[in-house]
């Protein structure tokens, strides 16, 4: 979807108007990690810079599925900033995995399901649990 209005920016503004985020998040799994996008949040502390970070370096996959499932889009994205420590856990996901494959391995845990992401995060840096869990992407079928 997104490849037809040239610009993720478009695309995002279509998906509030028309609801088509599944067939869009669904191109984004040919394309690579958010390592870049990550940082740009961080910088910018917006998602508008993070848009365009998406087009240049890479998609979030199914993660952006499950944050639509399980709460806003902005609301997400304001708690990965404000609890921290996404940037270690994406520099992890993108060096033994999919960031797409680890948020879904979030949600199967339940951690994102009663919105406790930065549980899942604060363990995966503190607790060194990032191992077992890039096994099981190996093993799960999404």
């Amino acid at each position: 979807m997104w490849t037809e209005f040239g610009a993720l920016g478009e695309c995002v503004y279509e998906w509030t108007e028309i609801g088509a985020l599944g067939e869009c998040v669904y191109m984004w799994t040919k394309f690579g990690a958010l390592n870049e996008c990550v940082y740009e949040w961080t910088e910018f502390g917006a998602l508008g810079g993070c848009v365009y970070m998406w087009t240049e370096f890479g998609a979030v996959g199914e993660c952006v599925n499950h944050w639509t499932e399980f709460g806003a889009l902005g609301e997400c994205v304001y708690k990965w900033i404000e609890f921290g420590a996404l940037g270690e856990c994406a520099d992890m996901c993108t060096e033994f995995g999919a960031l797409s494959e680890c948020m879904y391995m979030w949600t199967e845990f339940g951690a994102l399901k009663f919105g406790a992401l930065s549980e899942c995060v604060y363990e995966w840096t503190q607790l060194g649990a990032l191992g077992r869990c890039v096994y099981m992407w190996t093993e799960l079928e999404l």
